[in-house]
Order: structure tokens, then sequence, then C-alpha cells
């Protein structure tokens, strides 16, 4: 079966010094129904650095045609690594990242570090990512990963587990539930804001099926 999908990702900046810097990215190809979040480690003058390469790897892998989240996580872990080894004061450049791809009606999903990935269906809400045993993608030669079928009405929120607090996940909870049909722009913006993130930043994408 193959599902109607509507995606929305949404990113928004960490406040360090009273500067504005991005440490998240929300990456989506929605032509190859390819989802992945990422947040930078280590110090913020590396951020940048660290956002480039693993998007580097991301894309390299994507036009390369892989589909699966494992392979694509795995380039951008290669491309990491190249860039923390080609600097002096290397162990620097790290990163934890989420990928969800989407194949008909199944979702291939692998995580590294603390992003996650959660799935609701009706009043039911569970974490499809798995626990990975790796620090970040620097130290990842395997992923937590798994697959999952979709169903017509399913959301999937891809996101840093700081946005699943408490306040978040009670904000999801009771939008997906008086606003079923809530559009995926609603659930992003308003899950970060919720989840107290505006000023430590965050990045988030959402997905409908139908």
């Amino acid at each position: 079966m193959t599902l109607k999908l509507d995606w929305y990702a949404y990113e928004a900046p960490a406040v360090v010094r009273g500067n504005r810097l991005f440490r998240h990215r929300a990456l989506l190809d929605i032509e190859r129904n390819t989802a992945v979040v990422m947040i930078a480690q280590g110090p913020p003058r590396a951020w940048q650095r660290t956002l480039e390469a693993g998007v580097g790897g991301i894309c390299e892998a994507m036009e390369a045609g892989e589909t699966d989240a494992e392979p694509i996580l795995a380039a951008a872990a290669a491309r990491i690594r190249a860039a923390d080894a080609a600097l002096v004061d290397d162990n620097v450049i790290q990163a934890h990242a989420t990928a969800v791809s989407v194949r008909d009606d199944r979702a291939s999903v692998a995580s590294a570090g603390s992003c996650r990935a959660y799935l609701a269906r009706g009043d039911e809400h569970r974490r499809i990512s798995g626990t990975s045993d790796a620090k970040g993608l620097r130290n990842a030669y395997s992923f937590a990963s798994s697959t999952e079928a979709l169903a017509p009405g399913d959301v999937v929120i891809i996101g840093p587990s700081h946005l699943f607090n408490v306040a978040g996940v009670a904000w999801l909870a009771r939008v997906l539930h008086d606003q079923p049909v809530a559009t995926t722009r609603h659930i992003a913006r308003g899950l970060l804001s919720a989840s107290g993130a505006s000023g430590t930043g965050g990045s988030v994408i959402v997905l409908r099926t139908e």
C-alpha cells in the first residue's frame, strides 16, 4: 500500500551569549521521503563545521540511491569522523541524529545519540527509535535500527530528546487527542514551543500519513 505523506520540517536557533546560532538541523527530502534530525555537540565554534560534515554525508548517500535510514546515517558518521580527524584538537566534531525513510507503507528508522522518533496512532504514542550504544555519530559504526509499518492517519515526530520532556509530551498528547487533524506545521512549531526549547533551540520533523 502506498501512503500519501505530508511532511513539515522546522528549525529554531539556540541563543549563546546573545547570539543566535544553529546547532540543530532538520533535513527533509520530500522526493525521497527521507528525513533526518541532527544536533551538533561540542563547543559552539564547531557546530557549523559539524552540521556541514553530517549533512554532506547524508546528501551524498541519498544521491547515491540509498533508501534505508541506517546507511544514510553511516555516511554522515563517516564524514563527521573525517572532519574531526582533520582538526589539530580532535574529539570536537560530534553529532546526534535520527533518520526516518519511508517506502510504501514502511518506515526504516536509525539513531545514534539522543535524537528520537515517536509514532502517534490514535491515542497511542510510542517511541519507534531504538537506544544507541554510541555516544554520537563520530563513535557510531552500527546504529539502533528498526522498521515500522505505517497506516493512514499515523503521525511520526522526529526530534532531539529535549523536545519530548514532560511538558512537550503532555502538549503533544493533548493536541493529537483534541485536534486529530492538526496540521504538521502546528504540531512541529507547537511542540518546540511547549517543550521550552525556544532558547536552547531545536529541530523537528513531523510526518502525517493519509
